[in-house]
């Protein structure tokens, strides 16, 4: 029996070891889990951008890219709950997010992309991504129980991109969806729908 039983954790840490090996092998940059859809936690994983960019402001944040499965256009747009997630060496924390779509901010586009960025236009600072150092740092957490609907299912990913929408960057790695989202009532959804439509009249690209 403790032969098995030994040999059942040797199994796991190899499956553990080769499962982080596959992660930076693909370039996941930042883990989403959205087993608490009203706190969202981002995490940055370590790995190096696959892609180099310094020509994005902390205020041109970062997309990624198709997280929504529909449309979420003026659902939400909100500070962040807390967090340290710095993207780039920029030294400043990510402190805003919102929908964004691949039209320039047209607002008749497909929002199925998240915004995160620092809600500043003081002499932002660039976002340094490289091939030679972390992507990200830290971690956030954000409140997307409005869009819990349009969630991703666990172990999802896609591309990250460096800018958003009416800036674009280059793609520089992958986000990946770990945890379950609770499936929300009916009368939830439409409860948060209503809730969510005042939103976009925040949110800072209004112009």
């Amino acid at each position: 029996m403790k032969l098995n039983a030994l040999t059942k954790m040797a199994l796991v840490a190899l499956a553990g070891a080769a499962l982080t090996t596959s992660a930076y092998a693909q370039g996941v940059l930042l883990t989403v889990d959205i087993s608490n859809p009203s706190a969202v936690i981002v995490s940055a994983t370590g790995n190096y951008a696959s892609t180099s960019d310094n020509l994005k402001t902390v205020w041109d944040g970062i997309d990624l890219l198709g997280i929504f499965t529909s449309n979420v256009n003026g659902q939400f747009a909100a500070n962040v709950i807390g967090g340290t997630l710095i993207g780039g060496g920029s030294g400043q924390a990510y402190d805003f997010y919102e929908p964004d779509d691949s039209a320039g901010g047209s607002r008749n586009g497909n929002y199925v992309n998240l915004n995160l960025y620092q809600n500043q236009t003081n002499s932002p600072p660039v976002q340094s991504f490289s091939t030679e150092t972390p992507a990200f740092t830290g971690s956030m957490t954000i409140d997307l129980s409005r869009v819990a609907n349009s969630l991703p299912a666990s172990g999802t990913s896609g591309d990250i991109r460096a800018g958003w929408s009416g800036n674009l960057g280059s793609m520089i790695g992958q986000w990946q969806v770990i945890g379950t989202a609770p499936v929300p009532e009916p009368g939830t959804l439409a409860l948060t729908g209503l809730g969510g439509v005042g939103a976009w009249f925040c949110a800072r690209r209004k112009k």
